[in-house]
């Protein structure tokens, strides 16, 4: 997490306190309505948030092994393996020992999985679009730049993600944000 200066004051009620720790709350009460509003959409299909995250995975890279899903999905172990249960259960992906060494299980989508994919997506994106409605394309692909710069920050090194304002209309975060 380097070892960057603190802003602020760092005593109880000074700045640091208000302004630096009000980011993982607003950040988890934002992540909190969100996927409740998409468990709303996605129940009627039979999946959870959980689930569509694994789906999502598995169509931008299927055959993807359990510790690469756990790390991308940002689940633990136990949790993740449960997930791939249900869905294995289900019909909505399927496993296969991986190639060059039959200890490392790789996990596929269905035809099926893809299906409910593809039924759920369109409602997640309704989701997203409506908590970033007032945000033009230029502040939603600096969002996106701020987040993935603060995740790379902790560690994490994604790759930037897009993100889709229609099903048809990607909006690239890597793009000049001056495009708007």
């Amino acid at each position: 997490m380097g070892s960057k200066p603190h802003r602020g004051n760092t005593k109880p009620g000074g700045s640091f306190r208000r302004t630096q720790l009000i980011i993982p709350y607003l950040l988890f009460q934002m992540v909190s309505r969100l996927s409740s509003a998409m468990l709303e959409h996605a129940r009627p299909l039979g999946i959870t948030v959980a689930r569509f995250r694994v789906l999502a995975q598995l169509v931008d890279t299927d055959g993807i092994r359990i510790r690469d899903l756990v790390r991308e999905c940002a689940v633990e172990q136990s949790a993740m393996s449960r997930v791939v249960d249900q869905l294995e259960r289900d019909g909505l992906v399927t496993r296969r020992a991986g190639s060059g060494d039959n200890r490392a299980v790789t996990v596929w989508l269905t035809a099926e999985g893809r299906k409910t994919y593809e039924a759920a997506f369109p409602h997640a994106l309704d989701v997203v679009n409506e908590a970033t409605g007032d945000l033009s394309d230029a502040e939603v692909r600096q969002l996106i730049g701020l987040l993935q710069r603060m995740l790379d920050s902790t560690g994490a090194k994604l790759e930037p993600a897009p993100c889709f304002r229609s099903s048809d209309q990607l909006i690239n975060p890597t793009l000049d944000q001056a495009t708007d």
